[in-house]
């Protein structure tokens, strides 16, 4: 009889060596690649992010006595499903209060990220090692589900999240604040000063593209036109070399978020918001 080959065992043997990130001495997986990879493997795969009981209504974290806050994201793919529950942390690591949109939605995207793990992928990483099962040889493998036994997931004081509520919606202003700080957001600010990273590929590119035009400063950001056009001038020196990079990869992505800079001056100029055009 043929042994069932499991989620586990197609996903732990994927290398994401190429996906890591190290920051301040820790590894973090991409969450959007491994989502991608998990979707084409397994198109019926979903998550969840958790909503919790506050006085002020429900949000996407839970707080215990000591005031301490927690994420937790679900990951299921056909009847096996396994959650993750990590502390909202900040920019150092550490474990925070009263957390903001961006500590939040940065923790939720960890949370997802290790939810995935659950399943396999890149679930060596977090055991310390650099290469999946496959590529190790004969060398033990110490078991993901053991190593994480070892750590005490405190239990958040919040009521059950009730899977039929509707997810509460975000401001641009949040889903910005979101984007910045993320350690796997091509986005850093400094000041009033936002760099994009320069994108590496087609898939960084799109990202990239997307993200400024998220960023792309607007009138309703100033006090007149020819303000935001400043502006305007300002963003495109600042991050001048992603748009080289975005030409590197296909001209057609440098051209793309050049007109955005130009609708952008225009409609700045007439005294209008500017938006990207969705596309047919």
């Amino acid at each position: 009889m043929a042994e069932i080959e499991t989620a586990w065992s197609v996903l732990s043997k994927i290398d994401v060596s190429e996906h890591v990130e190290k920051k301040n001495n820790l590894t973090y997986l991409s969450w959007a690649w491994a989502w991608g990879i998990l979707k084409d493997k397994y198109p019926q795969a979903t998550f969840e992010k958790h909503w919790f009981d506050h006085a002020c209504g429900r949000l996407p974290y839970a707080t215990d006595p000591a005031g301490n806050t927690f994420v937790s994201v679900t990951v299921t793919i056909g009847d096996d499903a396994m959650t993750e529950v990590m502390p909202v942390l900040n920019h150092a690591n550490k474990s925070v209060k009263n957390p903001d949109a961006f500590q939040v939605n940065t923790s939720l995207q960890r949370a997802l990220a290790k939810a995935i793990g659950l399943h396999g992928l890149g679930a060596y990483i977090y055991q310390g090692e650099d290469l999946p099962p496959e590529e190790k040889g004969k060398e033990d493998i110490p078991s993901f589900d053991e190593d994480a036994a070892k750590i005490e997931q405190p239990t958040p004081v919040a009521a059950k999240p009730k899977k039929d509520d509707a997810a509460a919606k975000m401001s641009l202003e949040d889903w910005r604040k979101g984007l910045l700080g993320h350690p796997e957001s091509p986005v850093i600010k400094d000041g009033d000063t936002i760099s994009i990273a320069d994108p590496a590929n087609s898939e960084g590119a799109d990202l990239v593209l997307k993200t400024f035009s998220t960023f792309m400063p607007r009138i309703s950001d100033h006090k007149n036109g020819k303000e935001c056009v400043t502006a305007l001038n300002n963003f495109y020196r600042v991050n001048k070399d992603a748009v080289l990079a975005l030409r590197e990869i296909d001209p057609k992505h440098e051209a793309t978020v050049l007109g955005f800079f130009k609708a952008a001056k225009a409609a700045a100029n007439n005294g209008d918001v500017w938006q990207v055009e969705e596309k047919d």
